[in-house]
């Protein structure tokens, strides 16, 4: 059975399919091109979150697990489910092996693993204690 996430990616073959049977230079055309501009967009995303879920979900679950007395005692909370934001960085002042990196940017939580991921080896920041820390530097 296919998901709905699966569909979305379907559809720009059905935009095309329209775009066909359109006229060129029509207000349909033009039309039908940006949905199927928009829908790449979108269909790309959704493959790059399917990507990142399958890779790094149970490294995730997995370190969720293990400080599952810690996460509740400081509210907080790491789920994939809830991820605001990752991205590729590199660590610019540290050992060459260690410079890779994958930020995940949860609501209650900033978490640093490495780009091989390894268990052993992470960085969590809780955002109240980085606001703490920025309000105080003000």
């Amino acid at each position: 059975m296919i998901k709905p996430v699966q569909r979305v990616v379907q559809y720009p073959l059905l935009l095309r399919a329209i775009q066909s049977c359109c006229e060129p230079d029509t207000l349909q055309a033009k039309q039908v091109q940006v949905a199927l501009q928009k829908m790449q967009t979108l269909a790309e995303y959704v493959n790059e979150m399917q990507r990142v879920h399958e890779q790094y979900a149970p490294n995730i679950d997995a370190l969720r697990r293990q400080n599952e007395v810690m996460f509740k005692e400081k509210g907080l909370r790491i789920d994939i489910r809830d991820l605001l934001l990752f991205a590729h960085v590199q660590w610019l002042n540290t050992e060459k092996y260690m410079q890779d990196y994958v930020i995940f940017v949860f609501q209650t939580l900033i978490l640093l693993l490495p780009r091989t991921a390894r268990k052993e080896c992470k960085v969590l920041l809780p955002l109240c204690t980085m606001l703490a820390v920025m309000q105080r530097s003000y």
